[in-house]
């Protein structure tokens, strides 16, 4: 009996039996971000719903929540599927500042 044989059969015969673990792999599991960004030109809730509607367009972007009197917005997003430059980027061009994510 030659090694690739024993080793064939010594495999098979450890793993008869055994059920494979979930087939889901590490890319599709969902890995959330939570992340709030200062927005000192945010003034109103028409401000908000301009800047969510617009990062709610972008593929990654779960969930955009206000925090209006501290000009902040809370943002849930999937980094693997987009990134905070991309969101940042998408502020900016619609005329609002980001200051910084607290």
């Amino acid at each position: 009996m030659t090694l690739d044989k024993f080793k064939s059969r010594r495999t098979d015969s450890l793993l008869t039996g055994i059920k494979p673990h979930s087939t889901c792999s590490v890319a599709e599991a969902p890995i959330d971000v939570s992340i709030t960004m200062i927005i000192p030109n945010m003034d109103t809730e028409e401000d908000f719903n301009l800047i969510s509607s617009a990062l709610l367009e972008l593929k990654g972007v779960n969930s955009v929540s206000p925090l209006l009197r501290c000009k902040r917005i809370e943002i849930n997003f999937n980094p693997i599927k987009i990134g905070l430059e991309t969101i940042a980027h998408c502020i900016g061009m619609l005329g609002y500042r980001y200051i910084k994510r607290v």
